[in-house]
């Protein structure tokens, strides 16, 4: 996949979640590759990575998405 097509995925997705859409994998998407605190930047990289993986996204479902924000956020 070119690297034009991925960016474009993920602005859409991005304003997807901005625009609250709903969608529980954006919205994590967005809470890891965009966090509110520079300390948290270091430690969700690999998670923003794996989230920016479109094989890897197409296979989660919205309640996996769900728990793992879940899960991710409540440390």
């Amino acid at each position: 996949m070119s690297s034009l097509i991925r960016l474009l995925l993920v602005v859409t997705l991005a304003t997807g979640a901005l625009a609250g859409c709903g969608d529980p994998c954006a919205e994590l998407e967005q809470k890891v590759c965009e966090p509110k605190l520079a300390s948290q930047k270091r430690d969700f990289a690999p998670l923003c990575k794996l989230m920016q993986e479109q094989d890897r996204r197409e296979h989660l479902t919205k309640q996996k998405c769900t728990d793992l924000s879940r899960h991710v956020f409540k440390r």
